[in-house]
Protein backbone atom coordinates (compact mmCIF):
# COMPACT_ATOMS: atom_id res chain seq x y z
CA UNK A 1 0.00 0.00 0.00
CA UNK A 2 1.18 3.33 -0.82
CA UNK A 3 1.72 6.46 1.17
CA UNK A 4 -1.67 8.67 1.33
CA UNK A 5 -1.85 11.62 -0.49
CA UNK A 6 -1.74 14.83 -0.33
CA UNK A 7 -3.82 16.42 2.23
CA UNK A 8 -3.61 20.41 0.58
CA UNK A 9 -6.86 22.55 0.59
CA UNK A 10 -8.02 20.50 3.34
CA UNK A 11 -8.94 22.72 6.13
CA UNK A 12 -11.16 21.40 9.51
CA UNK A 13 -12.75 24.50 10.60
CA UNK A 14 -15.35 24.68 13.69
CA UNK A 15 -18.53 25.75 12.17
CA UNK A 16 -20.07 29.11 15.12
CA UNK A 17 -22.08 28.39 17.15
CA UNK A 18 -21.02 24.75 17.78
CA UNK A 19 -18.83 25.22 21.53
CA UNK A 20 -21.13 24.62 24.42
CA UNK A 21 -20.80 25.56 28.38
CA UNK A 22 -21.40 23.14 31.11
CA UNK A 23 -21.96 23.75 34.82
CA UNK A 24 -23.67 23.18 38.11
CA UNK A 25 -26.01 25.94 40.29
CA UNK A 26 -25.89 25.98 43.39
CA UNK A 27 -26.67 27.97 46.72
CA UNK A 28 -24.40 29.05 49.25
CA UNK A 29 -24.78 26.31 51.11
CA UNK A 30 -23.51 23.90 48.26
CA UNK A 31 -27.23 22.79 47.51
CA UNK A 32 -28.16 22.19 43.83
CA UNK A 33 -30.80 23.64 42.61
CA UNK A 34 -33.41 22.15 40.09
CA UNK A 35 -35.56 24.24 37.65
CA UNK A 36 -33.19 27.35 37.67
CA UNK A 37 -33.25 28.89 34.31
CA UNK A 38 -29.88 29.03 32.83
CA UNK A 39 -29.50 31.72 29.61
CA UNK A 40 -26.57 32.86 27.66
CA UNK A 41 -26.11 35.72 25.76
CA UNK A 42 -22.93 37.28 24.02
CA UNK A 43 -21.12 39.92 25.85
CA UNK A 44 -21.49 42.61 22.82
CA UNK A 45 -24.99 42.18 23.23
CA UNK A 46 -25.46 42.34 26.56
CA UNK A 47 -23.49 45.47 26.63
CA UNK A 48 -26.12 47.67 24.86
CA UNK A 49 -27.69 45.56 22.17
CA UNK A 50 -31.32 43.70 22.17
CA UNK A 51 -32.16 40.30 21.13
CA UNK A 52 -32.52 36.28 22.10
CA UNK A 53 -30.66 34.50 24.47
CA UNK A 54 -27.53 32.42 22.28
CA UNK A 55 -28.92 29.34 24.13
CA UNK A 56 -31.17 28.14 27.40
CA UNK A 57 -31.69 25.53 29.36
CA UNK A 58 -32.71 23.96 33.01
CA UNK A 59 -30.88 22.64 35.48
CA UNK A 60 -31.66 19.01 36.70
CA UNK A 61 -32.48 17.47 39.77
CA UNK A 62 -27.89 17.90 40.75
CA UNK A 63 -27.96 21.36 39.57
CA UNK A 64 -26.62 20.19 36.55
CA UNK A 65 -26.85 22.26 33.21
CA UNK A 66 -25.44 21.77 29.42
CA UNK A 67 -26.05 25.34 27.34
CA UNK A 68 -25.61 23.74 23.12
CA UNK A 69 -24.00 25.91 20.76
CA UNK A 70 -23.56 29.30 22.21
CA UNK A 71 -20.65 30.73 19.99
CA UNK A 72 -17.44 30.24 19.00
CA UNK A 73 -14.70 28.88 21.46
CA UNK A 74 -13.61 31.75 23.49
CA UNK A 75 -16.46 34.15 22.94
CA UNK A 76 -17.12 36.26 25.70
CA UNK A 77 -20.57 35.38 27.46
CA UNK A 78 -22.62 36.90 30.41
CA UNK A 79 -24.65 34.52 31.88
CA UNK A 80 -28.15 35.05 33.37
CA UNK A 81 -29.35 32.70 36.17
CA UNK A 82 -32.93 32.82 37.45
CA UNK A 83 -33.81 31.00 40.52
CA UNK A 84 -37.09 30.97 42.52
CA UNK A 85 -36.22 32.66 45.39
CA UNK A 86 -32.85 33.41 44.76
CA UNK A 87 -31.68 36.57 43.46
CA UNK A 88 -30.77 36.95 39.56
CA UNK A 89 -27.19 35.91 39.01
CA UNK A 90 -25.25 38.16 36.04
CA UNK A 91 -21.48 36.72 35.46
CA UNK A 92 -19.49 38.49 32.49
CA UNK A 93 -16.45 36.34 32.87
CA UNK A 94 -17.24 33.25 31.11
CA UNK A 95 -16.99 31.91 27.44
CA UNK A 96 -18.09 29.57 25.31
CA UNK A 97 -16.33 25.80 25.32
CA UNK A 98 -15.94 26.37 29.63
CA UNK A 99 -17.05 23.48 31.14
CA UNK A 100 -17.91 22.54 34.80
CA UNK A 101 -18.42 25.93 35.59
CA UNK A 102 -20.23 26.28 38.95
CA UNK A 103 -22.49 29.48 40.26
CA UNK A 104 -23.52 30.33 43.18
CA UNK A 105 -26.35 32.02 43.78
CA UNK A 106 -27.63 33.99 46.57
CA UNK A 107 -31.19 34.23 48.15
CA UNK A 108 -33.35 36.87 47.79
CA UNK A 109 -32.88 39.66 50.74
CA UNK A 110 -36.09 41.28 51.68
CA UNK A 111 -37.20 44.26 52.99
CA UNK A 112 -39.85 43.87 55.93
CA UNK A 113 -41.75 46.27 58.34
CA UNK A 114 -45.26 47.05 59.19
CA UNK A 115 -47.53 49.89 58.38
CA UNK A 116 -49.79 51.44 61.11
CA UNK A 117 -52.35 54.10 61.26
CA UNK A 118 -51.19 56.66 63.82
CA UNK A 119 -53.29 57.16 67.07
CA UNK A 120 -54.92 53.71 66.21
CA UNK A 121 -52.09 51.13 66.04
CA UNK A 122 -54.08 49.54 63.50
CA UNK A 123 -53.40 48.77 59.88
CA UNK A 124 -54.60 50.89 57.34
CA UNK A 125 -58.17 49.68 55.51
CA UNK A 126 -57.47 48.53 52.26
CA UNK A 127 -60.45 49.25 49.54
CA UNK A 128 -61.42 47.84 45.84
CA UNK A 129 -60.46 51.60 44.53
CA UNK A 130 -57.08 50.74 42.93
CA UNK A 131 -56.50 55.03 43.63
CA UNK A 132 -56.74 53.94 47.55
CA UNK A 133 -54.45 50.88 47.93
CA UNK A 134 -51.69 51.03 49.79
CA UNK A 135 -48.67 51.67 47.73
CA UNK A 136 -44.87 50.46 48.97
CA UNK A 137 -41.83 51.10 46.87
CA UNK A 138 -38.20 50.35 47.17
CA UNK A 139 -35.77 52.47 45.63
CA UNK A 140 -32.22 51.71 45.23
CA UNK A 141 -29.69 54.95 45.58
CA UNK A 142 -27.36 53.42 43.16
CA UNK A 143 -29.73 52.17 40.44
CA UNK A 144 -27.26 51.08 38.26
CA UNK A 145 -27.03 48.26 40.27
CA UNK A 146 -30.59 47.02 39.49
CA UNK A 147 -30.26 47.37 35.87
CA UNK A 148 -29.64 44.38 33.58
CA UNK A 149 -28.44 46.03 29.87
CA UNK A 150 -29.74 44.46 26.89
CA UNK A 151 -32.89 41.75 26.23
CA UNK A 152 -33.80 41.41 29.83
CA UNK A 153 -36.34 43.73 31.47
CA UNK A 154 -36.44 44.89 34.88
CA UNK A 155 -40.09 44.52 36.82
CA UNK A 156 -41.03 46.11 40.19
CA UNK A 157 -41.11 43.81 42.86
CA UNK A 158 -44.28 41.96 44.49
CA UNK A 159 -45.23 43.29 48.10
CA UNK A 160 -46.24 40.80 50.40
CA UNK A 161 -49.00 42.74 52.63
CA UNK A 162 -50.27 40.84 55.06
CA UNK A 163 -54.02 41.84 57.45
CA UNK A 164 -52.52 42.98 60.34
CA UNK A 165 -50.25 46.00 57.68
CA UNK A 166 -47.06 43.55 57.84
CA UNK A 167 -45.52 43.32 54.28
CA UNK A 168 -42.18 42.05 52.98
CA UNK A 169 -40.61 42.49 49.21
CA UNK A 170 -37.51 41.81 47.39
CA UNK A 171 -34.47 43.86 47.25
CA UNK A 172 -31.44 44.67 45.95
CA UNK A 173 -28.94 44.72 49.19
CA UNK A 174 -27.26 48.36 49.12
CA UNK A 175 -28.83 51.66 50.34
CA UNK A 176 -32.45 52.96 48.93
CA UNK A 177 -35.87 54.62 49.94
CA UNK A 178 -38.21 52.66 51.45
CA UNK A 179 -41.59 54.89 49.90
CA UNK A 180 -44.97 54.30 50.92
CA UNK A 181 -48.11 56.01 50.11
CA UNK A 182 -51.87 56.17 50.60
CA UNK A 183 -54.68 58.30 49.78
CA UNK A 184 -55.70 60.35 52.51
CA UNK A 185 -51.86 59.93 54.25
CA UNK A 186 -48.92 61.96 54.37
CA UNK A 187 -46.43 59.92 52.10
CA UNK A 188 -43.50 58.61 54.30
CA UNK A 189 -39.70 58.44 52.69
CA UNK A 190 -37.37 55.60 54.71
CA UNK A 191 -33.74 55.58 53.80
CA UNK A 192 -32.09 52.72 55.12
CA UNK A 193 -29.43 50.29 53.89
CA UNK A 194 -30.63 46.64 52.93
CA UNK A 195 -27.88 44.22 53.93
CA UNK A 196 -27.18 40.68 52.26
CA UNK A 197 -30.15 39.19 54.87
CA UNK A 198 -32.27 42.15 53.94
CA UNK A 199 -33.57 44.81 56.67
CA UNK A 200 -36.47 45.66 59.25
CA UNK A 201 -37.99 48.69 59.32
CA UNK A 202 -40.53 47.91 62.26
CA UNK A 203 -43.50 49.20 62.51
CA UNK A 204 -44.36 52.84 60.53
CA UNK A 205 -47.07 55.42 61.58
CA UNK A 206 -48.92 57.00 59.22
CA UNK A 207 -50.50 59.78 59.56
CA UNK A 208 -54.12 61.42 57.96
CA UNK A 209 -54.23 64.32 55.67
CA UNK A 210 -58.14 64.38 55.97
CA UNK A 211 -60.00 67.16 57.56
CA UNK A 212 -61.09 66.28 60.98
Amino acid sequence: MGPPGPTEGIVLTLRRGEASLTGIVVNPKGEPLAGSLVEAFPAALTDGGSGSPAATARTAKDGSFALEKVGNPGEPLRIFIHAEGYRLEKSADRSAGDRGVRFVVKPNARVRGKVVVKGTGLPPKQTFDPFALLSIEVNPKNPKSMRIKGPVQTMMPHVDLGADGSFSTVAEPGPADVTIEMNGYATVTIPTIVGEDGVDLGTIELVSTREK
